[in-house]
């Protein structure tokens, strides 16, 4: 009975770590699809301040790209347009 509940233990912690690699992986992968020229909306209010970035975005000299369709995604807009 001991033997089993260890062989279910050392099963269960084994899928706990490979949920937790393949996780990593994953986000890992989102990240490498991301040009590298963009840079989030945030770190471009902290580059060049917020009423800036915020006024170039408006009058349609730079424009954001999403990561994703969900409301609060990550905005990006490209680090060139910036400068």
């Amino acid at each position: 009975m001991e033997e089993n509940h260890q062989d279910l233990k050392r099963v269960m912690i084994e899928s706990i770590l490979e949920a937790l690699y393949q996780f990593k992986e994953y986000g890992r992968k989102r990240k490498r699809q991301i040009d590298p020229d963009l840079i989030s909306t945030s770190e471009a209010y902290r580059l060049r301040g917020r009423a800036r970035v915020t006024q170039l975005i408006l009058n349609g000299l730079l424009k954001q790209t999403s990561s994703g369709v969900a409301r609060n995604s990550v905005k990006y807009v490209s680090k060139k347009k910036l400068f």
